[in-house]
């Protein structure tokens, strides 16, 4: 059995000399008796770390061919670093422990031998708390005890310290969803689990990566977003893999400011809040329509109502979505009987919509192009559609004179009431330091700066403001 150890590593280059040095032990015994594979690895996932945590694991795994590196373009959290890292593993078996090496080593290979018993999920559970504070060891009593007042499968005293195999993986690699809480998600994967019992150690060095402030936000993604019993449920941001490339010691997960790949096997990268590529930013990836969330599925009602109800005023015999993303309303045109296209400036999200369409068995075609090199006649059509897309744009004036030339003669256009949209976002917590704004909105149009900008060009016809968009139906000045 091959087996890959995934370690995340957050501003721990005072832990990790002496970590790495005895996971490297452990595994070369487990080789030695047999028990694991020879081409077993150790997985080092830096999360944007401050230090010098990266140049330490860059080197080690540039010496050493037991070792993998992974960083994460920015600090996108412990969650996200141990998805990155489970999910680029290879691994027949991944084991995923914290770099402080609070957990016992030892019960390592008792975890491998309840892998081998038939055991898809094993998990490290504690047996005391004696290292805990009064005050942790409170909360997280009651807190689990919450959780299963409301029936959420959590394992007591486990962390992320857990086996998992590869059919395991594969499901999770299923789960789309940014809140992300492992340890309530994994119960839920339903595959043969067991536990073993272990002593919490003191950290071997360095400061808590789980203050109070991250252990309160850690507990909100856990109640907010678990599945249910009946499946997985998206809400919030999208969490999206996609394809990227490797190299041995140098896997670049881009974030919000990189797009970094290297020439190797396939691997996984993670976008956790907007992307850039090319130089383009795509924003943030909503997985909004298969949101359990009521408050986000009152806002998408909205969203969804006022495009119906405005494409069926321009009633199009043709429709060229301008930013179609996964392809979800090209796709639902194609299937009305509507001649639709969708073109999106990442080719990687393209290739999704592709997949999309081909699962689908849809007419719908898409195309990887920017919007600045969009042409008439052949990209023109009866309906334009451009949702959520200029806001995005360092030219959104250049932008409107390609859709000019495109809408034959209606035009379809929406964007976020920005000064309300900042409101929001602080509401819920989100991008305080930029005082709500969403990473990758350029542009900040109130709905009346919005259509004021569209009318030089375009014959307003019908303007909806669902909650919290402005949304535009226009014809184009002949």
């Amino acid at each position: 059995m091959k087996l890959s150890l995934v370690v995340p590593c957050y501003n721990e280059e005072a832990a990790l000399p002496e970590t790495t040095r005895r996971l490297q032990e452990l595994l070369e015994d487990l080789i030695r008796r047999g028990k694991v594979d020879d081409d077993s690895s150790i997985w080092l996932v830096d999360d944007g770390s401050r230090d010098q945590t990266w140049p330490f694991i860059h080197s080690l795994s540039t010496r050493s061919a037991r070792f993998f590196g992974v960083k994460l373009a920015r600090n996108h959290g412990h969650q996200f670093a141990l998805l990155a890292g489970l999910l680029s593993a290879d691994g027949d078996a991944v084991i995923s422990l914290d770099a402080d090496l609070q957990d016992d080593l030892g019960v390592i290979e008792q975890m491998v031998d309840e892998y081998e018993k038939g055991h898809e999920i094993v998990y490290g559970v504690r047996n005391k708390r004696v290292t805990d504070t009064w005050f942790k060891r409170w909360t997280a009593e009651r807190y689990y005890g919450l959780l299963g007042m409301l029936g959420v499968g959590i394992v007591p005293n486990h962390a992320d310290y857990r086996l998992m195999g590869r059919a395991a993986l594969n499901a999770l690699e299923e789960y789309r969803e940014v809140n992300l809480f492992l340890r309530g998600i994994v119960p839920q994967l339903g595959f043969r689990s067991t536990s073993v019992y272990y002593e919490r150690h003191e950290r071997i060095a360095g400061e808590t990566k789980y203050p109070l402030k991250k252990m309160i936000a850690l507990a909100a993604d856990g109640r907010r977003d678990l599945p249910s019993s009946t499946g997985f449920r998206c809400s919030g941001n999208r969490f999206e893999l996609k394809s990227l490339s490797r190299s041995k010691g140098d896997t670049h997960m881009p974030g919000p400011d990189t797009s970094q790949t290297s020439s190797a096997t396939p691997a996984v990268g993670v976008v956790a809040a907007g992307v850039q590529e090319d130089g383009v930013w795509a924003g943030n990836h909503y997985d909004k329509y298969g949101s359990r969330n009521p408050i986000v599925r009152w806002l998408m009602r909205g969203f969804e109502g006022a495009l119906d109800e405005l494409v069926r005023i321009a009633n199009p015999r043709t429709v060229h979505e301008i930013g179609c993303g996964e392809g979800r309303w090209t796709l639902k045109w194609a299937g009305e009987g509507i001649l639709a296209r969708g073109s999106d400036f990442s080719q990687q999200i393209i290739a999704v919509a592709k997949e999309n369409a081909a699962r689908s068995a849809s007419a719908a075609q898409f195309r990887a192009a920017s919007i600045y090199d969009l042409q008439a006649p052949g990209d023109a059509a009866e309906l334009v559609v451009c949702c959520e897309v200029l806001e995005h744009l360092e030219e959104p004036e250049r932008a409107l004179d390609v859709l000019s030339t495109l809408a034959s003669p209606w035009l379809l256009a929406s964007v976020p009431r920005e000064p309300l949209w900042c409101t929001l976002n602080l509401a819920r917590g989100k991008y305080i330091p930029s005082l709500g704004n969403t990473p990758g909105h350029i542009q900040k149009w109130s709905s009346h700066g919005f259509v004021r900008l569209l009318s030089r060009r375009f014959e307003i016809v019908a303007v909806r403001k669902p909650l919290p968009w402005t949304m535009v139906l226009a014809k184009v000045r002949r």
